[in-house]
């Protein structure tokens, strides 16, 4: 049997997972762009990771993990991931047959149509349908144009791949629909999370506590063994790897134009937020041009990327306190 999702349509974005929101959100009615789905999922964060056991050594990223179930959440829907010991195909493809797209997390190194050489984990994609003939499943992709084709069991080993900076266990969640909205709600209660897991985070491993790791270590990384790849993921997932640029800064000031404009969230304009996160994001795309720049030489010299580190560090520390202060109800 061959089934793809009645009705449903990809439009091509920037990143995996605000552009599988803006499908499944145009998909059931409420088109919103990819920036909108980015900010109403809280998605900016920080995480930091050291680990000789992972390439490279050493890994941040500018979004969260949790982004797709908490656009949802913040909409007034109980969903987050489901994860298992199984592969759970049988209740993908029981959604997938009903017409209800189907959000999965996954290596993407293993999805046959990326030839990949690159462990990349908590990359979304979007189940939209299956070939059980041919043994395939049938995706919606990022930046690719139309429906993309994977094999099952690629599909088996990209959703628990131990290998990528975040082991994955199987995640996947689906959304049959949901009620009507108030976007400026939930603008409101997005900035306020995003706020508040940048000041006052679970962990050292994310936020601000995860940037002032990264600053504090970044002029040792000269001395790692494969300093040279180091700076080149830096450098990717800053600009290349589905940022929107400026490690996700862009996008997230779009969000906070439209949640001024468009949501009515008014508190934005005297913080001159997104022109101060627009800034913050002109940082970040200074830092990925040095960290190219190291990459590409003969000598592991992070010195300037760590004065450029550090003053980011300071402005986002600013920024998201001013943020939660307005956000964040006290005690």
């Amino acid at each position: 049997m061959k089934h793809v999702v009645k009705g449903f349509e990809h439009v091509p974005g920037v990143h995996c997972g605000s552009t599988a929101l803006a499908d499944v959100l145009r998909f059931y009615g409420l088109p919103l762009d990819e920036a909108a789905c980015f900010g109403l999922g809280s998605g900016l964060d920080f995480i930091y990771v050291e680990s000789d056991q992972l390439s490279p050594t050493r890994f941040f990223n500018g979004r969260t993990p949790s982004l797709e179930p908490t656009l949802f959440q913040h909409l007034g829907l109980d969903v987050d991931w489901n994860r298992s010991e199984t592969f759970p195909w049988s209740a993908i493809r029981q959604y997938v047959a009903r017409d209800i797209p189907v959000f999965v997390l996954t290596d993407l190194y293993y999805l046959d149509y990326y030839k990949t050489k690159t462990h990349f984990s908590l990359h979304g994609v979007l189940v939209v349908g299956f070939d059980d003939e041919r043994g395939v499943c049938l995706t919606a992709d990022t930046d690719r144009e139309g429906i993309q084709e994977t094999s099952i069991e690629s599909l088996r080993l990209a959703m628990s791949s131990t290998e990528g900076a975040v082991p994955l266990s199987y995640p996947w969640f689906a959304v049959e629909a949901f009620p009507e909205v108030d976007l400026s709600r939930a603008a409101r209660r997005a900035i306020a999370r995003t706020a508040s897991r940048m000041v006052s985070p679970p962990d050292a491993s994310t936020g601000i506590p995860a940037m002032e790791r990264f600053v504090e270590g970044l002029p040792d990384w000269g001395e790692l063994a494969d300093w040279k790849w180091a700076a080149r993921f830096g450098y990717q997932v800053i600009e290349r790897r589905g940022t929107g640029g400026g490690a996700f800064r862009a996008m997230y000031a779009r969000f906070l134009s439209e949640a001024q404009s468009r949501f009515g969230v008014e508190e934005l304009r005297e913080l001159q937020a997104s022109w101060r996160m627009e800034r913050i994001a002109g940082g970040w795309r200074e830092l990925g041009k040095e960290f190219r720049r190291i990459s590409e030489g003969q000598q592991p010299k992070f010195a300037a990327a760590a004065v450029l580190a550090r003053e980011l560090l300071e402005q986002e520390r600013q920024f998201f306190q001013d943020l939660y202060c307005r956000f964040v109800p006290g005690p």
